[in-house]
């Protein structure tokens, strides 16, 4: 016996399938808990099959199959069958990230709920504890976004979310926050000129429903990777459909790369088939591709690391004088990295990375 779970109109179909040797004439009954509800043939290959609809009420049926004329010639069976009038299970999926510091040494914390068939309200544990702001209301775009201020102290600490009307229904994630009572540090300042043979690699992560960053600056030669760190798939695709630029990663999940190497100059929008679309839809990026040196400008990649830096972010300086565009923000992870534009003259350049609140 097989039972199909498509439940339609209550029901649910049961397959079923057994053999007889010697059967009657007349053909067999088909009972279901006692009840007749058909009367057949017998295959003549001694191999028999049929369909029936069964209440689908979630409990157990007996199925009997006994012959017209012998009714000790019998078989029978229980099946439970799934219950049609069950509300859909409810589903959660929780991920998040920390800041940087701020003037009170707290981090903000920003967690994204995405939510499948949940109830009404919603529950926040930290370290388990409950929230003081709980219960929560699910926002109704099935993507919830709870932002706190924590203390910035160093620690790992699990937050929990669990529905409000299904205590079964919950996710957990780790998250580390940065320890603020330790002063800002900046090290490993590395700068990647484009061109003379020396193309730069350029890491995009593909988080859960954004690319960071969401735009990048690169220079013909270099290569775009892609490094996929969320917990939900998603995929690299080019709003491009054809030419030396259309790419198309499929589907990839968490610790996956994908490469590319930029060949040509202008504007490479991007986004991801499920969560997005072209022209900026959605989960979406855009690579910039500009000639190793264009109108003068060598485009240079920026890379450095950052620990316990301010929630102001970072300033840049070239010879002195501070990039237009800035405080930039630090990177979650305190990998940081960006691209800019330095006078292509065979002269030395100095390029300086500075806290925004802490010039030391």
């Amino acid at each position: 016996v097989t039972v199909l779970a498509n439940c339609d109109s209550g029901l649910v179909q049961v397959n079923v399938a057994f053999d007889a040797a010697g059967g009657s004439f007349n053909g067999f009954k088909l009972l279901i808990d006692s009840v007749i509800v058909d009367t057949l043939n017998y295959d003549t290959s001694g191999n028999n099959s049929l369909s029936v609809l069964v209440a689908g009420d979630g409990n157990g049926h007996t199925i009997t199959i006994q012959d017209m004329d012998d009714s000790t010639c019998v078989a029978s069976t229980t099946v439970t069958t799934p219950n049609c009038n069950a509300s859909p299970l409810c589903e959660l999926n929780l991920t998040g990230k920390g800041g940087a510091c701020d003037s009170l040494q707290q981090v903000e914390v920003e967690l994204n709920i995405e939510s499948i068939n949940p109830g009404n309200e919603f529950y926040l544990f930290i370290d388990s504890t409950a929230w003081s702001g709980n219960p929560l209301a699910y926002d109704s775009s099935g993507t919830t976004t709870v932002t706190l201020t924590l203390d910035g102290d160093g620690e790992n600490h699990l937050f929990i979310v669990q529905d409000g009307a299904d205590s079964t229904c919950t996710d957990t994630l780790n998250l580390s926050l940065p320890a603020c009572n330790l002063p800002c540090a900046l090290s490993n300042l590395q700068l990647e000129p484009a061109g003379n043979g020396n193309p730069a690699t350029h890491i995009v992560e593909v988080k859960d429903f954004e690319f960071v960053p969401k735009d990048l600056q690169v220079a013909v030669g270099d290569t775009v990777r892609w490094v996929w760190t969320g917990q939900i798939a998603h995929t690299t695709t080019s709003d491009a459909t054809s030419g030396p630029l259309f790419w198309n990663s499929g589907l990839q999940s968490t610790g996956a790369t994908f490469d590319l190497v930029v060949t040509e100059e202008g504007m490479h929008p991007y986004y991801c088939i499920p969560h997005g679309g072209p022209g900026g839809v959605g989960m979406s990026g855009t690579i910039v591709a500009t000639a190793p040196c264009d109108s003068g400008l060598v485009l240079v990649q920026v890379s450095f690391e950052a620990q316990n830096g301010s929630a102001g972010g970072y300033e840049v300086k070239v010879d002195g004088s501070p990039l237009a565009g800035g405080p930039y923000p630090y990177h979650p992870s305190g990998n940081n990295q960006l691209s800019l534009e330095l006078p292509g003259d065979g002269q030395n350049h100095q390029v300086t990375i500075a806290d925004s609140q802490d010039s030391a």
